[in-house]
């Protein structure tokens, strides 16, 4: 397995394997994904035997990003890094595949002193009990809940960056 930056040429199976991911993550376009990735700071994956097997996209604060989870955010906090989406094949679910996505992270150029927190939002309705207790296990914290749609609930999630910078 290697982890590494997500190029073009990756967009039609990054866009297959969100797809799979639905509804825990939300569908996207190949252009919202070509503006998202315009926007990040961080968009990396994990590949295996040449498959996309996870996918973890991050942004700076101050992004024209029409969200409203990261809109949120932006509006309450200053230094931080919005975890957009993180998905994995659900065959390597529960093999530490998101855990080593955060540990990159946490590891790139992009966390520095300045940036102080991790976030972002996971469904409570439809719920989305795995991640809820990864995002947990890894010390992310409840911050507010939000009603995204009517038919969607999401648990906004916070992380403090501690100066070992580990998860």
């Amino acid at each position: 397995m290697v982890i590494r930056d997500c190029t073009p040429e990756d967009y039609t199976e990054v866009l297959t394997l969100n797809s799979r991911s639905t509804p825990m993550v939300n569908e996207i376009s190949l252009q919202e994904l070509e503006d998202l990735a315009k926007m990040s700071n961080y968009f990396r994956i994990v590949v295996d035997k040449q498959e996309i097997i996870g996918v973890l996209l991050v942004l700076p604060p101050k992004q024209p990003y029409a969200s409203l989870n990261y809109q949120w955010f932006d509006s309450r906090y200053q230094n931080f890094c919005y975890i957009d989406r993180v998905f994995i094949r659900a065959e390597y679910i529960g093999k530490g595949i998101g855990k080593q996505l955060y540990q990159d992270l946490l590891a790139h150029q992009i966390i520095n002193d300045s940036i102080k927190y991790l976030c972002c939002e996971v469904n409570i309705k439809p719920m989305n009990k795995p991640s809820l207790l990864f995002h947990h296990k890894l010390g992310f914290e409840s911050v507010g809940e939000r009603d995204s749609t009517q038919d969607k609930k999401v648990s906004l999630l916070l992380k403090k960056i501690t100066a070992d910078k580990e998860i």
